[in-house]
């Protein structure tokens, strides 16, 4: 046993700070990432104002590459497309249509429709857009779930895990966009040509 003595602990100076703790060091780190302090009320609203996000996506779809034209409303627009274009039965009721981002020529289209049951019937044919008569609608126009950024970034992921899992792929294990995040891969890969 090492002998006792009766000095007490000297103070801390500037150039020794206290030893601190884990938790204290955790708490403090997280203190810092929120502003809020997690609460049961905070974590409650948090996951309350998620599950309404998601609702209120249910019911919407997002076209990208659909031409804007002047003095034609994006309604007549989709509308168009889903008559002409989308080998659906039915076409879906269109509640509203959103232009989103900056003004050019192809912004993506939010759409809202009357219910989910429409979602789901119209994303089980908008692959028939790839046989459209048009051929710009067959190359570039897609009908995708409205997604939040985490949805997207999942769905993502999965996209590149099939590709990379298909048999005949040169590289099984590799990512695909590379380090640099250039994403020429995923064309090259698609089109099976090399970069």
């Amino acid at each position: 046993m090492p002998p006792q003595t009766d000095d007490p602990v000297p103070p801390p100076s500037p150039s020794h700070p206290p030893p601190r703790t884990y938790s204290s060091a955790v708490g403090s780190s997280r203190q810092a990432q929120s502003a809020r302090p997690m609460t049961t009320s905070t974590i409650t609203n948090t996951v309350l104002e998620v599950i309404r996000d998601v609702n209120r996506r249910k019911t919407n779809v997002v076209i990208s590459s659909l031409h804007e034209k002047s003095g034609v409303s994006d309604l007549v627009l989709v509308q168009d497309l889903f008559n002409n274009h989308v080998r659906c039965p039915t076409p879906p009721s269109i509640t509203s249509c959103t232009r989103l981002g900056r003004h050019s020529n192809t912004r993506r289209l939010l759409v809202r429709l009357g219910s989910e049951a429409e979602v789901a019937t119209l994303m089980r044919y908008a692959r028939s857009l790839r046989i459209s008569t048009d051929s710009y609608i067959s190359a570039n126009v897609y009908i995708n779930h409205d997604l939040s950024k985490a949805e997207s970034k999942i769905a993502y992921e999965k996209r590149i895990n099939r590709r990379n899992n298909r048999p005949g792929t040169n590289n099984p294990g590799r990512v695909v966009g590379g380090a640099s995040g250039s994403g020429h891969d995923t064309h090259s890969r698609v089109l099976g040509t090399t970069v």
